[in-house]
């Protein structure tokens, strides 16, 4: 279940959130915040929310494949390659 708070945009476009929200989500003064529109709705989501949130998405669009463990084999058999050549 969602929490509702009210706040109103100020001067210079800025946005203040209430300090209970940020307490119960850990956001402190100067965290980096990413602010999307999605299907016409503001979203503001913390740096590590939005990275745990493209995570997701990479894992689903590569159904869950390991390309960091991949990427290490294709280089590690490149450099294997480029030594057996350069004897």
């Amino acid at each position: 279940m969602s929490d509702i708070h009210h706040t109103t945009l100020g001067g210079g476009r800025r946005v203040t959130l209430p300090a209970d929200l940020c307490r119960a989500l850990g956001l402190r003064d100067g965290d980096p915040l990413v602010v999307q529109r999605r299907d016409g709705e503001l979203v503001i989501l913390s740096l590590d929310q939005r990275a745990e949130r493209m995570r997701g998405e990479l894992a689903a669009l590569t159904h869950g494949a390991d390309l960091s463990s991949d990427l290490q084999d294709l280089r590690r058999a490149d450099a294997e390659h480029e030594a057996r050549l350069s004897r």
